[in-house]
């Protein structure tokens, strides 16, 4: 688990010995290097002093302390909140879960051959606000464009995505501490490439669902229609049996219509046969 360099500075400040004590952050990214990398991790060039304590037992006594601090905290909350058993739960749903994933052989941060590393720096990219909207949208509405141009090549796309890449670094550092090198370039072109097979995929997913939306919905393979009213029927069902309407959902897609057309034609066509199997005992 990685800690942000606010919450590292925020506890130095809240620390009895610094109440008349200014806290730099320069200060706080030394500490919150050694949390997050270990004691005995080599700081960046920027946070190394010219003068004086080269050794900086001090930062990494008070990076021990703060780990610490957050192993009393996060027990003093399992008490609290009876988590054990929670996080039980939650780590077999997680297992369950990417081994469906595994299973669909999904392209994206799951995926065997990305390293740690790179999954972490992926999560943060995918989870930063600013970075999805001024870097992330504008690539995939660009590429789009050459998709449909014909003009698309994959190594243009993973170029375009180093830049996104190089962004998420910066902003990572920044948050978290390290330099340049925290990630190496084997590890940012590994991550472009699964971002661009991700966007391959999507885009000819999207082609053929798009494709799919204009066949009407008796144009259909018969296996689909099958699959179709098998699901209308135990969702009508499950509504009819919580007292509620199940119009809206049948009309609410044309899919849902003929499925529900087919379901009262067989359903009718089964009543009708054993009305005739029933009369036919009888005459007999």
């Amino acid at each position: 688990m990685r800690f942000k360099i606010k919450e590292v500075h925020s506890w130095l400040n809240n620390l009895p010995e610094n109440k008349w004590r200014k806290i730099y952050k320069v200060d706080a990214k030394r500490v919150a290097h050694f949390v997050n990398h270990g004691s005995n991790a080599t700081l960046p060039t920027t946070l190394s002093r010219k003068f004086g304590d080269a050794t900086f037992l001090r930062e990494k006594k008070l990076a021990k302390n703060f780990v610490l601090h957050k192993i009393d905290e996060k027990k003093q909350f399992d008490r609290k909140s009876n988590k054990p058993i929670v996080e039980t739960f939650n780590k077999k749903l997680l297992k369950i879960i990417y081994e469906e994933i595994i299973k669909l052989d999904r392209s994206g941060i799951l995926k065997e051959k990305i390293s740690q590393e790179v999954r972490e720096l992926r999560l943060f990219i995918d989870n930063d606000a600013r970075i999805y909207k001024s870097r992330y949208i504008p690539i995939l509405k660009n590429l789009s464009k050459f998709k449909k141009k014909g003009k698309y090549e994959s190594k243009l796309a993973i170029k375009a995505f180093m830049y996104l890449i190089d962004d998420g670094v910066k902003q990572y550092i920044k948050n978290y501490g390290g330099d340049q090198s925290t990630f190496s370039k084997k590890d940012k072109l590994e991550l472009a490439k699964d971002y661009t097979e991700e966007f391959e995929s999507q885009y000819n997913t999207n082609i053929i669902k798009q494709e799919n939306a204009n066949i009407l919905p008796h144009q259909r393979k018969l296996d689909e229609i099958i699959f179709d009213t098998r699901n209308v029927f135990f969702k009508v069902l499950e509504i009819s049996l919580n007292k509620k309407n199940p119009l809206p959902y049948i009309l609410a897609d044309d899919r849902n219509q003929l499925a529900f057309c087919v379901l009262v034609i067989s359903i009718g066509v089964m009543m009708l046969l054993i009305s005739m199997l029933c009369f036919l005992n009888i005459r007999l």
